[in-house]
């Protein structure tokens, strides 16, 4: 009967360190597939925040076509854009002003031109005078 028990015994501890290590797999396993779920709840969180602020720019964007396609904003483009007027509108001239040519339609002679041109301000002709005057070679 003791040679029973001693014979059974390494058998008993084999089982014991298999199970051990069963159960620490599964415990490494059970620590990965938290992580994971942590991982995939931060990701679904910061989808989420996204999914938010699209929502309140969509709003944003459905307030703003309401107002674009509105009588209101378009009758105040046609006022202050196009020139055009309601009947019953009061127009004001004002007189003693000439309205400013846009200076890209603007033709230039080639004497305003040259007008225009000026030499830049750090090789002014004054400069020159002066250093040609220190060296003696002024005219």
């Amino acid at each position: 009967m003791k040679r029973d028990r001693s014979e059974s015994a390494p058998l008993l501890r084999l089982g014991t360190i298999v199970g051990l290590l069963l159960l620490l797999l599964f415990f490494l396993n059970y620590l990965d597939r938290v992580n994971e779920l942590v991982t995939i709840q931060g990701s679904v969180s910061a989808m989420e925040r996204e999914i938010e602020l699209a929502e309140q720019w969509n709003l944003q964007l459905k307030n703003d076509l309401g107002y674009y396609a509105s009588r209101e904003y378009v009758e105040e483009i046609a006022r202050s854009e196009l020139g055009y007027m309601q009947p019953g509108d009061d127009v004001l001239v004002v007189l003693g002003t000439e309205p400013e040519a846009d200076s890209s339609t603007q033709t230039l002679s080639p004497a305003q031109v040259a007008a225009s041109m000026t030499e830049p301000a750090t090789f002014s002709r004054a400069w020159w005078q002066l250093w040609l005057d220190r060296l003696g070679l002024s005219r």
